[in-house]
């Protein structure tokens, strides 16, 4: 049973990149798969382990990253990766981009957020506040606001076209949601 659903766990590790059998599960479970939580967090751990033996995923201790991850499942990662689960369980198509470096301006958001419906669409890019100073986080939201290729560099990333981009962090995401969907 859990191999058909094989290939959708590792479409949803390709995007979040690093995730616990519980994320995963928890995915599972919403877009009904499995009727309850426990059946779901355990045949994920089973997707899980079996993308990890074939080398399309990484092990680690109470974690599962995608080969070409960076992260480790700290604080940080598991804060990211908490907002992106929740993002993957809204009523719309998305697309997210992790652990993407751009080289132009030097920055790695901790996310970049493609969300759609029929032919409407907003982009985001998400940045998940634990420990860093509002200096820190001002500093990248001038580096989006005031870089001029942004939308052409996003709409080159995501093969679409991205007339803006907003900057939100995980403070403000709730109600950004609330007003976009």
């Amino acid at each position: 049973m859990a191999r058909i659903h094989e290939p959708m766990v590792k479409s949803w590790m390709d995007e979040i990149k690093i995730a616990s059998d519980k994320h995963m599960g928890e995915l599972l479970l919403h877009f009904g798969h499995f009727t309850n939580d426990v059946s779901a967090r355990t045949n994920a751990g089973k997707i899980l382990n079996a993308l990890a033996e074939t080398n399309q995923l990484v092990k680690g201790p109470g974690y599962f990253k995608t080969p070409d991850s960076r992260s480790e499942f700290k604080e940080h990662a598991q804060l990211i990766t908490n907002h992106l689960v929740q993002i993957k369980k809204l009523p719309v198509a998305s697309v997210i981009v992790r652990e993407h470096f751009i080289e132009p301006v030097s920055l790695r958001p901790d996310a970049l957020i493609l969300l759609s419906r029929e032919n409407q669409g907003c982009c985001f890019v998400l940045e998940v506040l634990n420990h860093e100073g509002e200096q820190s986080v001002e500093k990248k939201r001038n580096v989006w606001r005031h870089w001029p290729e942004r939308t052409a560099y996003l709409s080159n990333l995501f093969n679409r076209s991205i007339p803006h981009v907003d900057f939100v962090t995980s403070e403000q995401l709730p109600l950004y949601i609330k007003e976009i969907i």
